[in-house]
């Protein structure tokens, strides 16, 4: 409660996206009290949250960018192993931030090579299909610092990316571990996605590629990415966004 009335206090200061955040994190520890028994009514349950803020990034990193803090995840180490496993992941495999942590050991198809996420936005019927680079890193993790990490905690998990203690990841770990790595870079979970399918569309992907990845049903914003293919993405964008403030934002808000 103090937490809560501390927020009051300094909310105006906070940008759009770090209140979002702490509401998510409120209602998910009043779910927890009332499933123990602690309250009998959860005060954030007529809360209606949505997304955070403006999905669309400011700022798309290379694919150079993207190597290089991968490059910065000690592969000799288990955290390290994990890291580098993970962040892989997030490029190649186009799901939102919170579903990584919502992965379990039984969604990996590691013969096939094949991720079947279950309870995403977005349909993938088939299952994605993992890189060989991701597939390398994925199963050095699984093989090699897993099985470590997971001795760690009080009872097994079956979340495929767990901490140091064992435990399973959360979306503040997520956050934090890019923290770690991206240095001056303004490189967010958010942002892989997106990054990714710009990508695509500069290698000669089409439109109904880029769909197909992005699990998307409709193709407007395959067509979006389409078009950011200019060697100054991110010019492009705030000249964009300066002339048509409202209009950017609509086009990509269900991105």
């Amino acid at each position: 409660m103090r937490y809560c009335l501390s927020m009051r206090v300094y909310v105006d200061k906070l940008i759009e996206e770090t209140i979002i955040f702490r509401v998510k994190c409120l209602s998910r520890y009043f779910k927890f009290l009332l499933s123990k028994g602690y309250i009998e009514k959860d005060p954030t349950s007529g809360i209606e949250i949505r997304p955070d803020g403006k999905e669309y990034p400011e700022y798309l990193p290379t694919k150079e960018d993207v190597m290089e803090m991968v490059a910065r995840a000690d592969e000799y180490t288990y955290v390290g192993m994990r890291d580098r496993a993970l962040l892989l992941m997030c490029y190649y495999c186009p799901l939102r931030t919170e579903d990584y942590k919502d992965i379990e050991l039984s969604d990996l198809d590691m013969k096939k090579r094949r991720l079947h996420p279950k309870g995403t936005r977005g349909g993938y019927p088939e299952g994605i299909h993992i890189s060989d680079e991701a597939y390398r890193a994925i199963e050095r993790y699984l093989k090699a610092s897993r099985p470590v990490l997971v001795k760690r905690a009080e009872k097994d998990s079956r979340k495929l990316f767990i901490n140091r203690y064992g435990e399973p990841f959360n979306e503040g770990t997520i956050h934090d571990l890019f923290d770690k790595y991206r240095e001056e870079k303004r490189i967010r979970p958010y942002s892989m996605r997106h990054a990714r399918a710009v990508h695509m569309a500069r290698e000669g992907a089409s439109q109904e590629e880029i769909q197909a990845f992005l699990g998307h049903k409709s193709m407007k914003i395959a067509y979006i990415y389409s078009l950011l293919v200019s060697d100054d993405l991110n010019g492009l964008y705030e000249k964009c966004a300066k002339r048509y403030p409202k209009g950017v934002e609509r086009l990509v808000e269900t991105s």
